[in-house]
């Protein structure tokens, strides 16, 4: 199981995109003001800088690019459309940039979706179950994050990659299943939004929040497989998957343990008849693209031998996304 995070560097590359952006969006609207002055009021710096000279007897000047609002009724309408506005051929240079760069950064994240649905298919396998969370909401109270990461790509992404390599993508209630508030014995576990680490006060259960509901989203069987409201936790299952995780932490414990410590050239120097190597996430596993849906390339024959996926621990793999 792995989790796949928003790296520094994506968020950099985003706090740039949006500075960019609003840069443009304040060339356009300047542009505007400047070349239809008579559809916009003073700002309120504007008109006491206006009142100033008027009371020490200077002559009135006019202003060049107003700040304030734009002239319109008493409901807000303007008095007139803005599609009769003199537009500059500045201000239509600069909206064509600013509609080829939303084209891009869409087809950036779409891209990224599908790399990233590519992997965890290549690694989990053809089989997957997330939850049906309306993304909708989590726009509304997480704008910025949401709009970074586009969950809904990636769920999307994930729809086309399991269907296109024969497998199933199901979607599970989270009103019937609550994953995020039990473990993987059967207690519920209540934990607030802002608390991401799981831990169980009846079985000892200790770990991330997401890696626990990944978890259980693995166990999930449903009675119909196009109703999300019929999915239901098979907790004799999950019971079976929490020994085998608690035996293989228990056995990575005993390993680590046993290890000697790094040599000073930087190369691992490890003691003992065990050999584990260091554990990655399933992002880190692939470091390309894997051939899950090879597509032929021109002037070549033949099609090319696709990949079997990896054997699960359960019929239904887990996922969990997190923004």
């Amino acid at each position: 199981m792995g989790r796949v995070d928003c790296t520094p560097a994506h968020h950099k590359a985003a706090a740039g995109a949006d500075k960019e952006t609003r840069a443009r969006h304040k060339a356009l609207d300047r542009s505007r003001r400047n070349t239809n002055t008579d559809q916009y009021g003073p700002s309120v710096r504007q008109q006491k800088r206006a009142e100033r000279r008027t009371a020490a007897g200077l002559p009135t000047r006019q202003v060049s690019n107003p700040g304030g609002a734009r002239h319109s009724r008493g409901d807000g309408v303007p008095l007139r459309a803005y599609r009769h506005d003199t537009l500059s051929g500045r201000y239509q240079r600069t909206r064509c940039d600013h509609g080829a760069a939303a084209h891009r950064t869409s087809q950036a994240k779409q891209a990224r979706a599908a790399q990233v649905a590519a992997r965890i298919v290549a690694t989990h396998g053809n089989t997957i179950t997330v939850e049906d969370c309306r993304i909708a909401t989590w726009a509304r109270l997480w704008g910025k994050r949401i709009a970074l990461f586009s969950p809904g790509m990636l769920v999307t992404a994930l729809d086309h990659e399991c269907h296109a390599t024969g497998g199933q993508f199901y979607r599970a209630g989270t009103h019937t299943t609550a994953m995020s508030q039990h473990c993987l014995c059967g207690a519920r576990v209540a934990k607030t939004l802002k608390q991401r680490t799981h831990h169980c006060g009846h079985c000892g259960l200790h770990g991330d929040r997401d890696i626990v509901s990944a978890a259980l989203a693995a166990c999930v069987e449903l009675a119909n497989p196009d109703d999300p409201r019929t999915a239901a936790v098979d907790y004799r299952l999950a019971h079976a998957l929490r020994d085998g995780l608690a035996s293989q932490q228990e056995w990575e414990g005993s390993v680590i343990r046993h290890q000697s410590p790094p040599s000073p050239d930087g190369r691992s120097a490890r003691t003992g008849s065990h050999h584990h190597p260091a554990a990655a996430s399933a992002e880190q596993a692939a470091l390309g693209l894997p051939p899950n849906r090879p597509r032929q390339q021109r002037g070549r024959r033949g099609n090319s031998q696709k990949r079997q996926p990896p054997n699960c621990l359960a019929p239904h793999d887990p996922l969990r996304v997190n923004s």
